[in-house]
């Protein structure tokens, strides 16, 4: 929504798939400096680590991007491919093979470790149904 309300054609309504992810990321940082760092103590970030290409390749967000947003904490939500892919049907109306969404899951966590441990900060990985690891997420975030 951040990317969307820099410039409404960044993110095509009925796909995954980035057409240009570095101008997309540079839309994202003005946006969250433009209308939520402003405005909030902190702030609770949905976003991904890694792109699809429209031809499929999966393109890692550069460390510099999550450095300019000023993380201090990363979570992570893991879940069953198949879940996600049922998800995704439901939400965009697209099938997606179990697959490309296990490995482009699989690149988004290790992307997501690289940036934390390049930015000196946690990572939690938080399974969808695991409510423990959730809280103990949410606890570090309130520190």
């Amino acid at each position: 929504a951040l990317i969307k309300s820099e410039k409404q054609s960044a993110i095509p309504d009925q796909t995954k798939f980035v057409l240009d992810p570095v101008g997309n990321q540079e839309l994202l940082v003005r946006g969250v400096r433009k209308h939520v760092r402003s405005s909030y103590k902190g702030v609770l970030l949905d976003g991904h680590f890694t792109l699809l290409k429209p031809n499929g390749e999966i393109t890692a967000i550069e460390v510099d991007v999550f450095a300019k947003l000023g993380l201090d904490t990363i979570v992570v939500l893991r879940d069953n491919p198949i879940s996600i892919c049922n998800r995704l049907r439901e939400r965009d109306k697209q099938d997606w093979a179990i697959a490309i969404v296990s490995a482009h899951q699989d690149a988004e966590i290790n992307r997501a470790r690289v940036v934390a441990s390049s930015l000196g900060i946690p990572i939690y990985i938080v399974d969808t149904l695991d409510s423990d690891s959730l809280a103990r997420a949410i606890h570090a975030l309130e520190k």
